[in-house]
């Protein structure tokens, strides 16, 4: 192997490494990244919260499920406890938020 091979094959490996690594390290963080995440949500962040309601698959339907099955939608639930949790009105309509 000539130096250029050589230093090109080191660098591929490095690259390798460092790209490996990172997986590694975002990995890990998950769990603080997705609980940072639900906190900025739970303070209202309405960008979070879509991020999560999306990368969790939840599809909000106001008012389709509760009247079929008598319980409110997850989604309706959620925004209702975020809310609370906010001090704002609990009898604020749901899709104000929307």
């Amino acid at each position: 192997m000539n130096r250029y091979q050589q230093s090109n094959h080191n660098a591929n490996t490095s690259m390798a490494d460092t790209c490996s690594d990172a997986v590694e390290r975002v990995l890990a963080a998950v769990p603080e990244i997705l609980d940072a995440m639900i906190e900025k949500a739970k303070a209202g962040s309405q960008q979070h919260a879509k991020f999560l309601f999306d990368w969790a698959k939840l599809e909000p339907s106001f008012g389709e499920n509760e009247e079929e099955n008598g319980a409110p939608s997850l989604a309706k639930f959620l925004l209702e406890k975020l809310r609370e949790d906010s001090g704002e009105s609990v009898s604020a309509n749901a899709t104000d938020v929307l």
